[in-house]
């Protein structure tokens, strides 16, 4: 469809010049992770109320009274070194996937079937059984063949265990946890799947922010009510602006500080899907105490479509789980937080986390110093390293975050589908051109995934999306654009030949019946000009009655009014920032830049209202003279 069919009009702004211009026309889930101070085996075994050995039998993942999600695990004891420990213990974790939501609980690996693992138990005041000192507090020992990653070498540690506890030593008697899963469960459960090599240092599954694909930064709010002794609320603010440099110099991520805020409960606690990263600075609500110095994480959502990677984009073959929200907590009242080396270095670590890292070792006695020096390795350096990455740290936010070659965008599409029992006069009221987005790449691929087929067909030419009803439908109520029905649906990825978009979904959320066949649905013609049969020079779809430059048809597509002047796609505020405009809302619109009047081009500014009012960010230009257009995607 031809771009250039609408009158243009500028609107001068202090020497700034503007250009309206027009075409017709997805389960959330928490990570954390946490840095701790170094533990040996045998300290960790000794304040440890019981030692053993088990397999993972079952996984059942439930919802407390408050909300959360927990996971009730059955582990089948293979040796106990302490404590008394029947064959088969059940322990609960907060944590695991239900449904498409799903939780990572603080200070303990995720369990996966099948896993073997050395668990350093001891009994909370809620009775609830936990690991000892953080996430090596369950070590993964020997995955029935499975390679050993992130823990302790299992021999070594097995060996360290039998020595310590030729026999078993007195400990808390964990009987009354006995659990009755059937000795076959494991057999009829599916095995755990190893990460792909390049997924390592990655979370399982992974997931990330999609924000820095579109080249705005990653908000973020401070609460500094509480802060170590001795160290300054602007030596700790500097402090941060530290940590969050190191890894936007490594990476496409950029931060943006939204302000100082009071969150009234742990960071980690705060179930606001915004997008923020919220760094609290203290640990008043006891989120994470003990050992760990801080804790850092995210919820992250997925499309039930999607369950084995990608809602977050796809990054050279890794799938990625789409991050909603982030946070930080640090435990303020632990004494070597009072040095500010420290105190930054563990904001950095806890940040990583935020962002998707995992730690680099597990393995207190880690050897290989690619591991050991990352600013990510599980324990506490505790030196005046502050915030600098380690050569690890800086492959793996690559894999998370690629600082020149981050994913294709898109946006999630609505057609308000005309129908007849003919054929269409103007089948672009149908259609929507599927145009992705990105930071570097200028020719990109759309494929479709998953089409529905309730009443109609999808149909993909070059990158306009056709969809045709298969015929005429009484007109339906307009079902909500942030909801989740639909009469139809499919999804679309965009690719820039190593990586894909996240998918973006095409739902009809509208029939409209057309006896005319022009494209113009009956209701709506009835509703602006008293009858759906069209009079000539008035009515009819490429008339302009009100002219204002937009036919009906077009009027129809911009949701305007085609017999008010004043009702029109046009620009209502600018300013030497941003450009205001009115909008129809969740369609999709773009910055066009031009130093001439003729030669345009885009700016990379792309919105989707959500208000009948839209607002573009005007980029930086050392340029005299500019001029802008705000296009509509059709």
């Amino acid at each position: 469809m031809k771009q250039n069919a609408f009158t243009m009009r500028t609107y001068p702004f202090c020497g700034l010049m503007a250009l309206i211009f027009s075409g017709v026309l997805f389960s959330i889930s928490v990570a954390f992770a946490a840095s701790v101070k170094p533990m040996s085996h045998e300290e960790r075994a000794a304040i440890a109320g019981a030692v053993c050995r088990g397999v993972v039998e079952t996984l059942t993942p439930y919802r407390s009274d408050e909300g959360f999600i927990y996971t009730k695990v059955a582990i089948r004891v293979e040796e106990t070194f302490k404590g008394k420990v029947p064959s088969r213990l059940t322990i609960h974790y907060r944590g695991g996937a239900l449904g498409n939501e799903g939780e990572t609980v603080i200070g303990m690996p995720d369990m996966n079937l099948g896993d073997e693992r050395l668990f350093f138990l001891s009994q909370e005041d809620e009775g609830r059984i936990v690991a000892v000192g953080g996430p090596a507090g369950a070590p993964r020992v020997n995955a029935s063949g499975m390679q050993v990653r992130k823990s302790a070498d299992a021999p070594g540690i097995l060996a360290a265990m039998r020595a310590l506890f030729p026999s078993p030593a007195e400990g808390i008697d964990l009987r009354e946890f006995e659990s009755t899963s059937a000795e076959s469960s494991l057999e009829t459960q599916p095995h755990p799947i190893e990460s792909a090599a390049g997924e390592e240092g990655l979370f399982s599954p992974p997931r990330r922010s999609t924000i820095p694909d579109r080249g705005e930064p990653i908000r973020y709010l401070v609460d500094a009510d509480e802060l170590p002794p001795g160290i300054s609320e602007t030596e700790a603010l500097e402090a941060l602006e530290n940590a969050l440099a190191a890894w936007s110099g490594a990476s496409s991520a950029e931060f943006q500080f939204d302000g100082m805020a009071s969150f009234g409960a742990a960071a980690n606690n705060v179930d606001i899907s915004d997008g923020r990263l919220r760094i609290q600075l203290h640990d008043s609500y006891g989120a994470v105490g003990g050992s760990t110095l801080g804790i850092g994480g995210h919820s992250y959502t997925w499309i039930s479509e999607f369950d084995d990677g990608g809602s977050g984009g796809t990054i050279d073959g890794i799938g990625f789980h789409r991050v909603t929200r982030s946070y930080v907590v640090l435990n303020h009242s632990a004494s070597s937080m009072q040095n500010l080396r420290i105190f930054e270095a563990t904001l950095c670590h806890e940040i990583g986390h935020a962002l998707g890292l995992a730690h680099s070792s597990e393995n207190p006695d880690e050897t290989d110093p690619y591991l050991r020096e990352a600013i990510m390795y599980y324990m506490s350096h505790g030196d005046d390293r502050g915030a600098t990455l380690g050569k690890w740290d800086e492959d793996v936010i690559e894999l998370v975050h690629p600082a020149t070659t981050p994913p294709p965008f898109g946006f999630n599409r609505y057609l308000r589908v005309v129908t007849t029992h003919d054929s269409l006069e103007n089948p672009e009221v149908n259609q929507v051109h599927l145009r992705g987005h990105s930071l570097h790449a200028e020719q990109l691929t759309v494929d479709l995934y998953f089409p529905s087929s309730n009443i109609g067909e999808f149909t993909l030419v070059e990158s306009v999306l056709t969809y045709d009803p298969g015929g005429a439908y009484s007109d339906s109520d307009e079902l909500d654009p942030e909801g989740s029905s639909y009469w139809d649906r499919v999804f679309a990825r965009f690719g820039d030949g190593a990586n894909q978009s996240p998918p973006v979904e095409i739902r009809v959320i509208q029939l409209l019946q057309d006896s005319e066949g022009n494209g113009l649905p009956d209701s709506w013609a009835e509703e602006h000009f008293g009858s759906a049969s069209p009079v000539e020079g008035v009515s009819g779809p490429h008339d302009d009655p009100d002219g204002d430059g937009f036919t009906n048809l077009e009027e129809f597509l911009l949701g305007t009014d085609p017999v008010d002047p004043n009702s029109r796609f046009t620009i209502s505020e600018i300013d030497s920032e941003s450009v205001r405009f009115r909008a129809r809302p969740h369609d999709v619109y773009e910055l066009y830049t031009s130093p001439d009047l003729e030669t345009w081009q885009p700016t990379g500014q792309v919105v989707q209202p959500t208000s009948s009012t839209g607002e573009i960010l005007v980029p930086s230009s050392e340029d005299a003279r500019r001029f802008h257009r705000v296009e509509r995607t059709p």
